[in-house]
């Protein structure tokens, strides 16, 4: 039975639920889910409170409805989806020190570009957050985080600077982006432009490697995007493991 006295919409925690248990495997990729009938009753709610969960459910592509038949587990779910190893871990394995800062917050009209990435319509807005992150008191990476505006409006009034962004997003959204969303990476070098050379203290025109970041449901859509601009000044790839892994190298 979910706790109705909760602060939490028993929707919202009947997807918290349904979540838990395909991630844990107790709901296998492919496996028929129980019907409307069994949920209300598991769990005491209406037929309304039960559609809207495995509506949400659905949308992130955790769950597919085949007409006729019912709702399945997603074939495609992959709780172990890979991504490009975190600054913060990296920075922890070589025994560094790190913070963050962040630079600013704005609402802005998406580019052409983030269109595209995230699947926007014309005119659609998004809010941009600009960060910065160190190591032992150096200026690392530069993050542009790009995030559509209907769905982060509340990164507005957020304070940012004092709490963990991917918390954050799980609190407002129920999403936690660790376990259900799939990271799309590409790693490239490129120069650095005006802003990005005075917050990495470097000349404008150095080398900086791009790691562009863009994390989808397994249904392929889209969740946010970030682009990293990483010193070309400290950092280094290690080609030996799998894959290539960032190596700091302070001078």
């Amino acid at each position: 039975m979910l706790k109705k006295q909760s602060y939490i919409p028993l929707y919202q925690q009947m997807i918290d639920k349904l979540r838990e248990r395909i991630e844990s495997g107790e709901y296998k990729p492919g496996q028929m889910l129980p019907s409307e009938t069994s949920f209300c009753e598991e769990f005491g709610v209406s037929r309304i409170t039960v559609r809207q969960a495995v509506q949400i459910l659905t949308n992130e592509g955790l769950i597919i409805k085949r007409h006729g038949k019912g709702s399945f587990v997603s074939e495609k779910y992959d709780q172990a989806s890979s991504r490009f190893p975190r600054f913060l871990d990296v920075c922890k394995e070589q025994g560094l020190s790190v913070y963050s800062h962040v630079l600013s917050v704005t609402e802005t009209a998406a580019t052409r570009d983030l269109i595209e990435t995230l699947r926007l319509a014309y005119g659609e807005s998004v809010i941009q957050v600009l960060s910065m992150l160190y190591a032992n008191y150096k200026p690392m990476v530069m993050i542009r985080g790009y995030y559509p505006a209907d769905t982060f409006g509340f990164l507005t009034e957020a304070d940012l600077e004092n709490q963990d962004i991917r918390a954050l997003i799980q609190k407002h959204t129920g999403v936690d982006t660790d376990i259900q969303c799939i990271y799309k990476d590409r790693l490239s070098i490129s120069s650095v432009d005006a802003e990005e050379a005075e917050h990495l203290a470097v000349r404008k025109g150095d080398s900086v490697f791009i790691l562009n970041e863009t994390l989808n449901f397994p249904n392929d859509k889209p969740f946010f995007t970030l682009r990293e601009t990483l010193s070309g000044k400290y950092f280094s790839f290690d080609l030996s493991g799998d894959g290539a892994r960032p190596v700091i190298k302070l001078k």
